[in-house]
């Protein structure tokens, strides 16, 4: 979305300034989901067209799934938020990118709000469902928000003072740190490192692993400052998204720390309803489902090797770390060797590590360079 910066925080301001003219909560919803419209149709008119028709799809699905055959309604149903997203993943679309911006994000945020509309018996406006689905700071990168992040409008010169910092931080991390002088570091000293003729090593693999890892971590967090700051410009509290996941010490606390409001989804949207399936399995169910949501959550990102394999990989690793604290708690001893600072710090380097590899193997979309990332990542 900041394809130019300088565009992008002269609307903010413009419309943060306008915002406060009107004073009751419901004019406020109404100018932003019109300033967001008219922000994603400047960046993408198609974008604009595809994020109205998965609103009102979703809207006709939830005002007429009990229609359907009943053994297929809530499935059926469930499904159509995610149904345009398929077609994209799955057909081979001309500018692909700026026709399906910000569809990965809304269609999480239709689907969460089409589950809570049936099954939690909560109600959502058209005004509500708009607004969530199209809040322009959000929209392209997230943070995930809901309706009750837009129910009461906040503004005071401490917010504005803090709104500003976290935009020009988020600006200086995604686009000096991340886009200058780690991407700087990567094409200059490991430009060629997944060519064929140029042989690999342990330490330049592990060492390209890190830089890509911060690269996506410094990225992806700074576009969440910047959301963040715009929001409190207009009066919107956006949740936290990063909290240093480096320091994390467990695969369960790394994603506590990283893209916080993704996992939060996938807990209340995934994994508690996957419980339920998988509760015949008992003390299996809870890794099971863990398993499967991140699985899913993979193949939600992209469809492709990469991501799959990251989803097998985090699925595995939090499964893994569920049983290890089942066992903890029946094993006094083994949860005091847990505890040990020397092991936990090799916790924290272990689990940062795993991290980054399979963020990196993500982000390589075709098998021969994840062939060939892991065959000099072992020194080949």
């Amino acid at each position: 979305m900041l394809k130019d910066p300088q565009i992008y925080l002269l609307l903010l301001t413009t419309f943060a300034l306008l915002i406060r003219i009107f004073k009751k909560e419901e004019h406020r919803q109404l100018f932003l989901i019109l300033t967001s419209g008219l922000f994603i149709f400047i960046i993408s008119p198609p974008a604009l067209l595809l994020v109205l028709f998965n609103t009102a799809l979703i809207r006709l699905a939830r005002n007429n799934y009990r229609y359907l055959p009943k053994k297929w309604a809530f499935p059926f149903s469930a499904l159509i938020p995610f149904a345009v997203l398929i077609y994209f993943r799955i057909a081979s679309i001309e500018n692909y990118y700026w026709v399906s911006l910000g569809m990965t994000f809304y269609s999480l945020k239709s689907f969460a709000m089409f589950i809570d509309t049936v099954v939690n018996k909560k109600s959502y406006s058209l005004r509500e469902q708009l607004l969530t689905n199209m809040f322009f700071p959000c929209y392209s990168s997230g943070p995930v928000v809901y309706p009750k992040h837009f129910q009461k409008f906040e503004f005071s010169i401490k917010k504005d003072l803090i709104g500003m910092i976290r935009i020009c931080l988020g600006i200086f991390k995604a686009d000096f740190i991340s886009g200058i002088f780690i991407n700087g570091m990567i094409t200059s000293y490991y430009g060629s490192f997944l060519s064929e003729e140029q042989a690999g090593s342990f330490h330049q693999g592990l060492a390209f692993t890190y830089l890509k890892f911060l690269y996506t971590y410094m990225n992806f967090s700074g576009y969440s400052d910047i959301a963040i700051g715009a929001g409190q410009l207009l009066g919107v509290k956006v949740p936290e998204n990063f909290n240093l996941p480096i320091l994390a010490h467990s695969p369960q606390e790394f994603w506590r720390r990283w893209h916080i409001t993704l996992g939060d989804w996938v807990t209340q949207y995934l994994f508690f309803p996957l419980l339920t399936v998988y509760r015949r399995f008992k003390k299996l169910a809870g890794p099971a489902s863990t398993f499967t949501a991140f699985l899913l959550l993979g193949l939600w990102h992209e469809i492709s090797l990469g991501y799959f394999l990251w989803g097998v990989g985090h699925g595995v690793l939090l499964a893994s770390n569920q049983l290890v604290k089942m066992k903890s708690m029946k094993l006094p001893r083994l949860k005091q060797f847990f505890e040990n600072s020397g092991i936990s710090f090799l916790c924290r380097i272990t689990t940062v590590t795993a991290a980054a590899f399979l963020q990196t193997l993500a982000n390589l979309h075709d098998a021969t360079h994840i062939k060939l990332y892991i065959l000099k990542l072992m020194g080949f």
